[in-house]
């Protein structure tokens, strides 16, 4: 499985990497004197992969400093409950909403697309080691931040430390829903195309998260605790249903070829012009070839004209 996890995460750091050329390539005043052959310029790449590691970085840090910054913190002043209740409040339902809106394990990206659909690797192991990989990060990049926080608003050290493992388990048990989901219906959800239901739920959550702090009503620490300490029972017997699923092939082949129509549509393009080329050719049994594939076609070609 560590294979597996290595492979995809250079699969992903390459795509990652080469986006961040064909950007320095889009740029205005330098696009028509920068090569193709760019993609293959060392040092360019080493600067890709520094930014990259910069970026991974940040997303695991920065972004969550922000958002606990921008998102709990900046609306404490409008709460009506103490800090410590009014930011363990606004944090809980904004857990519930990411863990609706963000599972990681059904957003079809197309390093997804590579790995698992185009290189043929193991669903299983790709999945669970990504998904391990993403709740370490969610564990490293919230702890420091809910640490400072929280303490400064008032909360326990122990609430401090519980609130990233809450956000893992409440991920766990929602892409544990949506695995008994799938192997019931057959429908794998795309995380980024949320139904009418989902956006109902975020917006009720949303209005909690807020408007019950404002007239006075917060979950308080006592509470927080009971909450996190069933949701991580719950999540342990989940996490045991996530590693014990075996159809994670299927499901990501009709998730993916969703999401990426437009690539299976080319392949397909692709396919119908072969096909249409082989029966043009094969009209004519005059000239013929020893070579095979499109080799074959353009020396056909080349015979004939």
């Amino acid at each position: 499985m560590f294979n597996s996890f290595i492979i995809s995460f250079k699969l992903r750091n390459t795509y990652r990497v080469n986006s961040i050329i064909y950007s320095i390539k889009q740029l205005p005043l330098i696009r028509k004197i920068l090569p193709d052959s760019l993609y293959k310029n060392i040092g360019l790449k080493t600067l890709g992969n520094i930014i990259s590691i910069i970026i991974e970085i940040c997303n695991i840090f920065l972004g969550k400093f922000i958002y606990i910054l921008a998102m709990i913190v900046g609306m404490l002043g409008i709460a009506k409950t103490g800090r410590a209740d009014a930011f363990i409040h606004i944090f809980t339902f904004l857990t519930l909403i990411g863990a609706l809106l963000n599972t990681y394990m059904f957003n079809p990206t197309k390093d997804k697309y590579y790995a698992m659909v185009l290189m043929n690797m193991d669903a299983k192991k790709y999945t669970l080691s990504n998904y391990y990989y993403s709740m370490i990060k969610i564990l490293i990049g919230f702890l420091p931040v809910t640490l400072i926080f929280g303490i400064i608003s008032g909360l326990s050290i122990l609430t401090c430390f519980l609130m990233p493992v809450f956000v893992i388990t409440l991920k766990t048990l929602f892409n544990t829903y949506l695995l008994w989901d799938y192997k019931k219906t057959g429908n794998a959800r795309n995380e980024n195309l949320p139904t009418k239901v989902l956006w109902s739920l975020v917006g009720i959550f949303l209005i909690l998260a807020y408007g019950l702090p404002f007239i006075g009503i917060a979950i308080n620490q006592t509470i927080f605790l009971i909450i996190s300490v069933i949701s991580i029972i719950l999540g342990i017997f989940s996490f045991r249903y996530i590693i014990g699923f075996n159809e994670y092939k299927e499901m990501y082949k009709s998730l993916l070829t969703q999401s990426n129509v437009y690539m299976v549509q080319n392949q397909r393009n692709s396919q119908v012009i072969q096909d249409a080329s082989l029966k043009q050719i094969e009209l004519d049994k005059s000239d013929s070839s020893n070579k095979e594939g499109f080799a074959y076609f353009h020396d056909i070609f080349v015979k004939r004209h």
